[in-house]
């Protein structure tokens, strides 16, 4: 589990876009009732006080999971059709 401080949904979509080489279609509406205004994990409550958390920057979060999306044998067509348009990343050889 990683840790960061909380950030804006638009920094996230950015960091995607940006990761990913894709745009997202965002359509920004008004909260929800009853949808809190950010979410957090505690990663002790995860997996216990004596594990150990690495800290990351969102880049490098996105940039790991999109990897591993890519690699993996049960993406669909059309996200495997998505990896192959990512900018190449000297981190995934």
């Amino acid at each position: 589990m990683r840790t960061l401080p909380p950030l804006p949904t638009s920094r996230v979509v950015d960091s995607v876009e940006t990761v990913t080489g894709r745009k997202i279609k965002v359509r920004e509406t008004p909260r929800r009732p009853g949808d809190p205004p950010f979410l957090l994990g505690n990663p002790a409550r995860a997996f216990g006080a004596s594990m150990a958390t690495t800290v990351q920057d969102l880049d490098e979060i996105i940039r790991t999971a999109w990897e591993r999306l890519c690699k993996s044998p049960d993406v669909s067509t059309e996200m495997n059709e998505a990896c192959m348009e990512a900018p190449p990343s000297d981190e995934w050889n």
